[in-house]
């Protein structure tokens, strides 16, 4: 009799996604087209195939890249597994023994080509899933408890599962209160998650996390405020005389750390009840849209 394992289930799962084929994303895209010149779908089969060409593995790297869509999907069949690498070594050989090619699809009717799966791409595809890193239980257990939404749950699975470092204890509490406290009650709770997660991903506050978010809130103000400056000053001069002149110009996406801004302000207002302007006009920050 077979036994089927968690892991064999995994390889079957990532292989019936790849079976439906993947159509290639807009970034994906813009990166083909710049860097190879607007090439034909036969083109990038070509190219993919040549064993010769440097850029195969790379291209190849990109379009097998696992994106959220495709993780939340999986995340069902993943959440109650603890996976070993030699249970990722029988997702991958399960993968390249269930399918052998797959389909990618232009989007705009640009066409689509079949590439041979490779342990190389099934390799690299099914490392960056994950599968070892563990979610603290904690946060596993008030993502399941709170999140009714399987698609909003899986989906902050697969970033929890994402994150490149161990939550510390104290970011553990503060982001199953976050969950407990705007999880629907935020219209604003996803795009909320996101932040807290990329910020504690670059900060391991153990105390007052309050402050970690002001902090955070005041080096995006300064940003937005260099920006600014640096606007006031390309408008009379252009870059490269700045440049000779030792001043910096570096770009953001203002209406993006406007949004974060305002993120940060509405965190703060609902888990700690208070927030600081820092001698900025509030109504400036709260007028910011949300995509």
């Amino acid at each position: 009799m077979t036994v089927t394992t968690p892991s064999v289930l995994a390889g079957d799962a990532i292989a019936g996604l790849l079976r439906r084929g993947i159509l290639l994303s807009d970034d994906v895209i813009h990166f083909i087209d710049s860097t190879f010149l607007n090439p034909s779908a036969a083109a990038v089969e070509q190219l993919i195939d040549d064993p010769a060409a440097c850029e195969a593995d790379s291209l190849a790297e990109l379009i097998f890249f696992p994106d959220l869509a495709m993780q939340t999907a999986l995340e069902p069949v993943l959440e109650d597994t603890v996976y070993t690498p030699d249970d990722v070594d029988t997702v991958i050989h399960q993968v390249l023994k269930t399918i052998r090619t797959v389909t990618v699809t232009f989007p705009h009717g640009r066409g689509g080509f079949s590439v041979a799966l490779t342990r190389d791409i099934v390799q690299q595809l099914v490392h960056r899933l994950n599968l070892c890193r563990q979610i603290d239980p904690r946060l596993s257990a008030a993502v399941s408890r709170v999140i009714s939404d399987p698609s909003e749950r899986y989906r902050l699975r697969v970033r929890l599962r994402n994150l490149r470092q161990p939550l510390t204890p104290a970011a553990c509490d503060f982001l199953c209160t976050a969950i407990e406290k705007m999880y629907g009650q935020s219209p604003f709770f996803d795009a909320a998650s996101v932040l807290l997660l990329a910020f504690f991903e670059q900060n391991a506050p153990e105390k007052n996390i309050y402050d970690g978010l002001m902090r955070e809130k005041k080096a995006i103000l300064k940003a937005i405020a260099r920006w600014e400056k640096n606007q006031t000053a390309l408008a009379g001069q252009n870059v490269e005389m700045l440049m000779l002149r030792g001043v910096s110009i570096q770009a953001i996406d203002s209406a993006a750390a406007w949004r974060n801004v305002t993120l940060i302000d509405h965190i703060c207002l609902t888990l700690f009840g208070k927030t600081e302007t820092m001698g900025f006009e509030p109504a400036r920050e709260m007028t910011v849209a949300f995509e």
